[in-house]
């Protein structure tokens, strides 16, 4: 599938600005919104995203006239961007819901969004960042490409690979299955609101399935999930 790529120089927020022009019909077809800084990104339960740099991919893809389980798109996008890190030669994987990391640091957050006219999932993936270019406050939580392979990345080489493999892992049962493949949470003992669980894994529709300290299993679809010493 061919993807129509916007480029703007500078936007409060990607995902904002997409679902503005899908809800006023502006958008056909699909296609990537990409930034070269934000001055308000933002991720899951309208936490900041750090991205008012031009360090790293800020970027929108959306499906207009379309609808759907979010779940299924922010899945789609996780697996594509950590594919395109580990051919970069960073040791990604997936962290539930909505993260991809390199070892327990975050490189990647994924934040999908709808309406009537269309499906949308942000994504905002570091890149060319060293480790005082983040805020003191993420420092120890945060990486980047640059950070582990100690190779510079441009975007367009980023966005080139993401597209590919997101092209080519459209199919919801095999891009399941890739997405469990590449979780590194589970058989993991986590922090799950507060509280001790060890993850069995991510359902399908995107359920967190999780046992507790007690043998009780229980599926949860929204949640704060943490490393233990974080």
């Amino acid at each position: 599938m061919n993807y129509e790529i916007t480029r703007l120089a500078s936007i409060p927020s990607t995902n904002t600005y997409v679902m503005e022009q899908l809800r006023a019909g502006a958008l056909i077809g699909a296609g990537v919104v990409v930034a070269d800084r934000q001055t308000a990104g933002k991720g899951r339960n309208n936490k900041e995203w750090y991205s008012d740099n031009t360090l790293g991919l800020w970027a929108t893809v959306y499906f207009a006239g379309l609808s759907g389980p979010p779940f299924f798109l922010v899945r789609r996008v996780s697996v594509a961007a950590c594919l395109a890190l580990r051919d970069l030669g960073v040791d990604a994987a997936i962290k539930w819901p909505n993260d991809v990391e390199a070892k327990k640091r975050k490189i990647c957050g994924v934040l999908a969004e709808t309406c009537a006219q269309g499906v949308a999932a942000g994504f905002g993936v570091n890149l060319r960042h060293s480790a005082n270019d983040f805020p003191a406050d993420i420092r120890e939580r945060a990486t980047s490409a640059f950070i582990e392979t100690q190779e510079t990345v441009a975007n367009g080489r980023f966005l080139e690979l993401f597209l590919d493999h997101f092209s080519a892992n459209a199919l919801p049962e095999p891009l399941a299955k890739l997405y469990d493949g590449m979780l590194s949470i589970k058989g993991q003992e986590m922090l799950f609101e507060g509280g001790r669980v060890r993850v069995l894994g991510v359902m399908p529709d995107g359920a967190l399935a999780v046992q507790d300290g007690q043998g009780r299993e229980g599926l949860f679809y929204s949640g704060s999930l943490s490393w233990p010493n974080q």
